[in-house]
């Protein structure tokens, strides 16, 4: 499998700082803290059997809870990203493609 990057920024409208808290089955990549426009990423290389899976918490000064959401599913994003770039907003995270050249596959947080 080749190795993915994926890479979460901040573009939360309010400009506020997104906290972040990514992890696996097997590794848990930590809580940061990210100011507007600024990102986080990490590298890994997909499993042969495709159940990778990346899942990740994000909060935010006035989100109350937080919001959670699958960040990398393998099935989903192995034939689309092999450099997955989302943009979180508050409606939900928005994955960058590179035809429109734009963050334009936007999903629902899962709470």
């Amino acid at each position: 499998m080749n190795p993915t990057r994926v890479t979460v920024i901040n573009m939360l409208t309010a400009k506020s700082d997104l906290m972040i808290h990514c992890k696996s089955k097997n590794d848990d990549l930590g809580e940061h803290v990210q100011p507007y426009q600024q990102s986080f990423a990490w590298n890994f290389r997909p499993n042969f059997w495709q159940t990778t899976l990346f899942f990740c918490s994000f909060a935010w000064q006035g989100s109350g809870d937080s919001h959670s959401f699958d960040i990398y599913v393998q099935r989903r994003d192995q034939s689309r990203c092999v450099d997955c770039r989302w943009a979180i907003t508050e409606n939900g995270p928005c994955l960058y493609t590179w035809r429109s050249s734009d963050y334009d596959v936007c999903y629902p947080f899962k709470n």
